[in-house]
């Protein structure tokens, strides 16, 4: 997907997207994301993530880069 300040692109495997943006952002890479197709394989990853010792952040239907989705941020 391509727009005048946005381009995304996905990997299949592992599953990554990655977007660069200056859309309220600073120029770069932003996000940089592990994509799933379900809300069992999303809380699947959260719960490794958290094992892992990442802070978790939770967003439900939170529009991002041209799109509306669940997601949790790590820190």
């Amino acid at each position: 997907m391509t727009k005048t300040d946005y381009a995304k692109w996905m990997l299949e495997d592992p599953r990554v997207n990655f977007a660069i943006s200056t859309h309220r952002q600073p120029v770069g890479v932003n996000p940089l994301g592990l994509q799933v197709d379900t809300d069992e394989e999303l809380r699947g990853m959260c719960a490794q993530l958290e094992a892992a010792d990442s802070r978790m952040l939770e967003e439900s239907e939170q529009p991002c880069c041209y799109a509306k989705s669940d997601k949790y941020w790590g820190h």
